[in-house]
Order: C-alpha cells, then structure tokens, then sequence
C-alpha cells in the first residue's frame, strides 16, 4: 500500500498470499532488458541477481512444475499461492498462456545472459528449452476454429474456450 503495509486484499500471512507464477520469470526477463537498456553490467554479474536467475529457471521451475511436463502448474490445495496466470479472477487455471510465454522468455534472457557470461553449454542448454517450450506453446496452446491462442488450461487439463484479452496480451508481450 501507499503507507508501505502488505494490502490485505493480497496478503493475510506469510503462508496465505497472492503469488502469480508467471512473475518470477517476468523479473528475469525485464532484468535483461534492463541490460540491454542501460549496459549495467551488475545484471550480468551481480551475485544476487545470477542467484536470482539460477534459482528461478531450476528450483523454481522443479517446485511448481508438479507433474515434470516442462510447465508450471496451479493445483487448487495452493490456494492463492502458485496461481498459473496473472489473471487472478478465474479459480480453475491450471496455467495461463501469459505463464507458458514468460517461461520461454525467460528462458531466452538467461540464455543470452550465460553467453555473455561465456558459459556457451548452458546458454545452449537454455535457448534449446526456450525454443522447444516456445514450439510447443504454437503448436499446443493454437486454437484453429477460433484463430487464436488459448488463453487458459484448465485444473482437468483441458483447454477453455473462454478468451482473455489480458492473458493474451501478455503472451503477446513475452
């Protein structure tokens, strides 16, 4: 809030809180955009900022991806936390486009940051899974009959047919 309080909306406790899966990646990938703005070499080298990146594209990827299909997934037991999407007014998403997207985003950014760094085998490791998650958002996520992605995968799996401008958009960003 303005007074600089957790906004009660969002936060009960330590354990009961909003959290958007997507935004860890999200921070990654502005991180290296921030790079390529500024020519900051502490968001190359920066310990804080290299443990950030290596924790997010591993422990953070191992923890929420719960069924080790490459995505991260929303389980209705998390309650507020691990929400699949930034659209947080829709109980049953699995995960969102916008997740799917910022994932293989930030894939490409730490790819780019680990050849700058001349770790040339883990910048290949990286821009191969942003390519391939990449693929397999086009090719999985593509909703033919209507001509446009997907926006949600659902707790069951399945695809909504229900559109979300703001999902796609940030899918569209990414």
């Amino acid at each position: 809030t303005g007074d600089n309080l957790p906004a009660e909306v969002d936060y009960t406790s330590d354990t009961d809180f909003w959290y958007n899966l997507p935004a860890n990646f999200d921070v990654l990938q502005c991180c290296w955009r921030q790079y390529l703005w500024t020519g900051d070499a502490d968001y190359l080298n920066d310990p804080i900022f290299l443990n950030f990146y290596d924790r997010t594209v591993n422990e953070y990827v191992r923890q929420w991806d719960t069924n080790g299909d490459g995505l991260l997934e929303h389980m209705p037991q998390y309650g507020r936390r691990g929400i699949g999407s930034y659209e947080e007014g829709v109980s049953d998403i699995r995960n969102g486009g916008d997740l799917v997207a910022a994932q293989f985003a930030a894939y490409e950014a730490y790819a780019q940051i680990q050849s700058l760094r001349g770790n040339a085998d883990i910048a290949a490791q990286y821009q191969s899974k942003a390519d391939t998650l990449r693929a397999r958002y086009e090719r999985e996520w593509w909703n033919a009959a209507d001509q446009n992605y997907f926006s949600i995968m659902q707790g069951d799996g399945q695809f909504s047919s229900r559109l979300d401008f703001g999902i796609n958009a940030f899918a569209l960003y990414f």
